[in-house]
């Protein structure tokens, strides 16, 4: 998906002082302030296979009085690589001229490293426009090529004769550091500079990189889902509260355990179950000072047919609240109904359900207003609502709502009290990090005065089968809108030459007829005509390879034909392949300590926005399982 232009801090150059002039020294990035280099370029870190790297913009280990370095994490295996590139160009905006650096009267790299153990070494590399044009960069060597004692765990300077590079180019696009020499280790980068002589002084920073302003600690708030081992089971609770002690939780959207009656009717009513034992888990957690908000979610919900059921819970949890002691009350309401888990909404209907979808906040936000409720709304939206571009440059899910053209997260953050960003990633900096998703949305928030969480997770589902159909273009109208068909999780795949529609393979399935039954039955309602499958069954199977090889959350093919007899000639109606959660998404096999240091270093960036209000963790089971440590010492 597209990335959207963003307002960040930009980072300065250092001041030299002393005998050294501003033309002497071209800084590169002294990592004191911002999330870009000083040319506005992007940084991320690259790993393949077994190896792999984390990096972290750190204020607790820098060179000088004051500031931040880049803290690099690596595990470099026997297979696979890691490393860490800088871009040397604005990435925000890319149809600049002459947008590469000249570096023809700097004729020398220069960077500070620090070992955490030392010995540590790595191979540093750059890249001129052809070079980078490849996605490759060429070596000077090892950083040990420039240090006589090797890098230690004081600070030093490498200083690299751009002649090293062998590069004719002096247009400076891309430095990399690659860790090639299988091992684990630690090393800080700081004060990235070219320099015109390799005598000039890089100075210092001199003053501390940013003024921190005083609010309140971001709060930490955490989904719970299990809500039932949680009212019954003390032992259960008392551990509970004990994590929530340690991590410092502070708020909680916790599941409300419930039941319709009259459904699906204008008279559908919500009753809340367990009434007595949530009012004193309740109170329990408000001795505590933590808030509470009422959870739920179901992608369905999002439908105007199922608005009626979504106002009942919420005129259930009002009424709650009014027969409970203050401190026994929720807080607020919290929904997490995930429109585009719907089948439809990859195509023509996309706009209608986002409608449908707004008009169910706007309702909710009506009713406790009508109510005088004072529970505050929040939902749940992915990062991507603002960073999704169609191919003439317009956003994907823009759309009119209440005379307002924008797109559907600005719709949202308008609508209700706070938003919860589903910003999915186990870094914070980068290109793709949680910093950068976030802060379109934050941007936002703050001109209109709405809270938001950033939201991280911690869950990974195994590897799951997913059985898919070829689909007709033409039966886009005649799809339902749902999340399930025939009772199985529906998954979507759209590319410009082909529309895949699969069903997901529940793990603990004991009879796979039904789930065949399902497939066929898919088929039949949206498959491909049997003659043109018979006709272009190479052409199919080609661009399926072509288009499953080129999504990272699927894993091989496997073609299949359900109906065929033996005599009829075999044709493809479709393929299994393997779903599997995408490494970057979640910090699952992760360590707790990683997660802190991942917001911490997000949270640098996050706490100038006023109405930042905190981070929320997906969710309790297994952020109690996360491990104490990584990589292994």
């Amino acid at each position: 998906m597209t990335l959207a232009v963003m307002s960040v801090n930009r980072t300065t150059a250092n001041s030299p002082s002393g005998s050294n002039s501003i033309s002497n020294l071209l800084s590169i990035w002294n990592f004191d302030k911002g999330i870009h280099t000083d040319q506005n370029g992007f940084y991320n870190h690259f790993k393949a296979r077994s190896s792999t790297v984390d990096l972290y913009l750190t204020n607790k280990i820098f060179r000088g009085k004051s500031g931040r370095s880049m803290k690099i994490a690596y595990d470099k295996q026997n297979d696979g690589f890691c490393g860490v590139w800088f871009h040397l160009f604005d990435d925000e905006n890319i149809s600049l001229k002459n947008k590469f650096l000249d570096i023809s009267k700097y004729r020398y790299l220069s960077f500070w490293v620090k070992g955490q153990k030392g010995g540590e070494n790595f191979s540093i590399q750059m890249a001129d426009p052809s070079w980078l044009q490849r996605e490759d960069s060429k070596s000077s060597g090892y950083a040990t090529n420039y240090l006589p004692s090797g890098i230690t765990t004081d600070w030093q300077e490498i200083v690299v004769p751009y002649k090293d590079f062998n590069l004719y180019n002096t247009h400076a696009s891309c430095l990399v550091l690659n860790f090639t020499i299988a091992g684990q280790g630690t090393v800080y980068i700081d004060d990235i500079n070219f320099k015109s002589s390799q005598n000039t002084r890089v100075p210092t920073s001199l003053q501390t990189a940013k003024t921190k302003i005083k609010r309140k600690p971001p709060a930490k708030a955490m989904w719970v889902w299990d809500i039932h081992s949680l009212l019954k089971d003390k032992h259960y609770q008392d551990n509970f509260f004990s994590f929530c002690d340690t991590k410092a939780v502070t708020e909680l959207f916790l599941q409300i355990p419930y039941k319709f009656e009259n459904d699906l009717t204008k008279d559908v009513q919500c009753i809340i179950q367990q009434s007595m034992n949530l009012r004193s888990f309740i109170k329990r957690a408000s001795s505590k000072k933590m808030l509470i908000h009422a959870l739920d979610g179901y992608p369905e919900f999002v439908l105007r047919e199922h608005h009626p059921r979504v106002l009942a819970q919420v005129r259930a949890i009002i009424d709650f609240n009014k027969k409970s002691s203050e401190n026994e009350q929720f807080y607020g309401i919290h929904l997490d109904n995930e429109p585009y888990q719907l089948l439809g909404f990859e195509g023509p209907a996309s706009r209608q359900i986002l409608k449908q979808y707004l008009e169910l906040n706007e309702k909710v936000m009506t009713l406790l207003k009508k109510r005088k409720s004072s529970i505050v709304y929040g939902v749940d939206i992915p990062f991507w609502f603002d960073e999704s571009f169609n191919d003439d440059g317009t956003p994907t899910y823009s759309l009119e709502f209440n005379g307002k053209v924008q797109d559907v997260s600005k719709h949202i953050i308008d609508i209700v009290d706070n938003v919860g960003i589903m910003d999915y990633r186990n870094f914070a900096g980068g290109a793709d990090g949680i910093i950068r998703h976030g802060l379109g949305e934050l941007d936002y928030a703050e001109k209109v005065g709405k809270q938001i969480y950033i939201g991280v997770e911690t869950f990974r589902y195994k590897p799951t089968t997913v059985s898919f159909i070829l689909a007709a273009s033409d039966q886009e109208s005649k799809m339902p809108i749902t999340s399930r068909f025939e009772n199985f999780p529906v998954r979507v795949i759209k590319s410009d030459r082909l529309k895949l529609i699969g069903l997901a393979k529940p793990l603990d399935l004991e009879n796979s007829d039904v789930f065949d039954a399902g497939l066929i039955k898919a088929h039949e309602q949206f498959g491909l005509n049997q003659t043109e499958l018979i006709k272009n069954k190479e052409k199919y199977k080609s661009t399926v390879l072509e288009t499953i090889s080129a999504d990272d959350r699927y894993d091989g093919v496997d073609f299949f034909n359900l109906s065929a007899s033996e005599n009829q000639e075999s044709y493809p109606i479709g393929f299994d392949t393997t779903e599997i959660m995408l490494e970057k998404i979640t910090f699952a096999g992760r360590s707790i300590e990683h997660l802190e240091d991942v917001l911490n270093e997000a949270a640098y960036i996050f706490e100038d926005y006023q109405y930042f209000r905190g981070f929320a963790i997906h969710f309790y089971e297994t952020y109690k399982a996360m491990s104490t440590t990584w990589p292994k010492e």
